[in-house]
């Protein structure tokens, strides 16, 4: 078994959640709906509790929560899409949500498949940026910036009442 190193628990991811929730409220707080964008997986999870957070500092807000469907491993505009109708998403202001930055591979296609639509503006928010950009992108709402080797991983395992971080 590889050596598990936890680097953030749930008390620490509600947090980082928080601190981000509220700097995007900050950001577009003359804003009557927000499109938050999942990337499938741990990156829509984490999506879903910015949008808990949001709701509760800012319950007048509307949000839309949708899901990015990306191959991490192989990602291409081809295959990239979305799980709700493209004029949800015409002149409003989306966040694309992932868990982990890494590359910045998985984020930079997901952000080329939404810029067909015609958004007002378009931001990213990670949990943990590990910054290794290989990819002209960068987070705009960073919960956890750390250095890490290239060999090594990071885990964000989310359950329903739980939330966990681990280096591995």
């Amino acid at each position: 078994m590889k050596n598990r190193i936890k680097i953030l628990d749930h008390g620490k991811i509600q947090l980082k959640t928080s601190r981000i929730a509220r700097h995007i409220l900050e950001d577009f707080h003359q804003e009557k709906e927000i499109i938050l964008v999942g990337i499938q997986g741990s990156g829509f999870e984490f999506a879903k509790r910015i949008a808990a957070e949001l709701n509760t500092v800012s319950p007048s807000m509307k949000l839309v929560l949708g899901s990015l469907l990306i191959d991490k491993k192989n990602p291409s505009l081809p295959t990239t899409r979305i799980d709700f109708s493209s004029d949800v998403l015409v002149d409003k202001v989306i966040i694309v949500v992932d868990d982990v930055l890494n590359t910045g591979k998985t984020l930079i296609f997901g952000v080329a498949c939404l810029l067909n639509f015609q958004a007002r503006s378009i931001k990213t928010a990670v949990l943990i940026d590990r910054s290794h950009n290989n990819f002209p992108i960068k987070a705009d709402y960073i919960g956890f910036p750390m250095a890490t080797t290239l060999m090594e991983q990071v885990r964000v395992i989310f359950g329903d009442n739980e939330a966990e971080a681990y280096l591995e």
